[in-house]
């Protein structure tokens, strides 16, 4: 398996995007780039272009799902009488 360069804040923003904070970047970028190699499995990253600004777009998903790489996607918790749910009304998956 060849080893590909993720793609780097500063690569982010020389594509023109920019809605994201380093920080941000930084913690989405694990998740994305799976969600990216699930997405195009079986065929290995290549480190193109496509690939890049693919990554660069599921960094932005995964910013907008709290960095969390979908794990509350669809679901929701209780804790005593606490209860928190996503909802389903005009929502979309992580996916």
């Amino acid at each position: 398996m060849m080893e590909t360069r993720a793609p780097t804040y500063e690569d982010y923003l020389a594509a023109g995007r920019g809605e994201l904070s380093a920080e941000e970047f930084k913690a989405a970028l694990p998740h994305a780039t799976a969600a990216v190699r699930d997405l195009i499995f079986p065929n290995e990253p290549d480190g193109s272009e496509e690939w890049a600004r693919a990554v660069m777009a599921a960094c932005e998903v995964d910013a907008a799902y709290g960095c969390s790489g979908g794990i509350m996607e669809g679901g929701g918790f209780t804790v005593g009488s606490f209860s928190w749910n996503t909802g389903t009304e005009g929502a979309s998956t992580y996916r």
